[in-house]
């Protein structure tokens, strides 16, 4: 396993900006390592609409959601894009704009998708109950991610099931049933009064004929 670089501080009172240094510190040459070990070249910068991606805060995101698959299943690439500052719109929860969604994706998936494998693979064993793993001495920063991760997920909202009805809708539907029974009981009725209109109309004639 790589070895932290000696500049990350272990201290949990450092400020928000010190501590996405921290992280910066050790993820950078973690990356980088990563790719030399498979004699993969790191490509330029990547950059949305102008606005530079930076690799590690994006990683940090998308870990603190629960890794790349979980984002994508549940449709947060626009929360995370809001998140790093790129073209959004402001809604009660900051999206970014589909487009810039899209393209984020891709660029996650591109360049750190594997990487996360390994970061998960290398840390789970000595951080094994939490959705994002850390090193031992950037474990301190999970309060930081648990904060992060519930600034970014959407208000919860119940779900219904298709079949489900809301209150107004159950309430519509017992005012209906009523008219609905009494709709079907005259249908019902109709063929019999017919039968019975024709019964009476053919004894009519019989007894004309007699």
């Amino acid at each position: 396993m790589l070895q932290a670089s000696s500049q990350v501080d272990q201290q949990p009172e450092a400020s928000p900006s010190r501590r996405n240094r921290q992280f910066q510190e050790f993820f950078t040459p973690t990356f980088s390592a990563w790719l030399d070990e498979r004699q993969l070249i790191a490509q330029d910068s990547a950059r949305i609409n102008g606005k530079e991606v930076e690799l590690h805060k994006l990683f940090f995101t998308v870990g603190a959601l629960g890794g790349c698959r979980a984002v994508s299943e549940k449709v947060l690439w626009r929360v995370v894009g809001a998140k790093l500052g790129l073209p959004s719109f402001d809604e009660p929860t900051p999206a970014s704009k589909p487009k810039v969604a899209v393209r984020l994706a891709k660029i996650y998936e591109r360049v750190l998708a594997d990487f996360e494998t390994y970061w998960y693979k290398s840390f789970r064993p000595g951080d094994p109950s939490t959705i994002f793993p850390l090193p031992p001495e950037l474990q301190y920063l999970h309060p930081e991610r648990e904060r992060l991760a519930a600034s970014l997920l959407p208000p919860q909202r119940q779900s219904r099931s298709p079949v489900e009805r809301s209150p107004q809708q159950r309430s519509d539907d017992k005012a209906r049933v009523p008219q609905s029974q009494g709709s079907l009981r005259q249908a019902s009725n109709k063929p019999k009064n017919r039968k019975k209109r024709l019964e009476v109309k053919i004894k009519r004639e019989f007894s004309d004929e007699t």
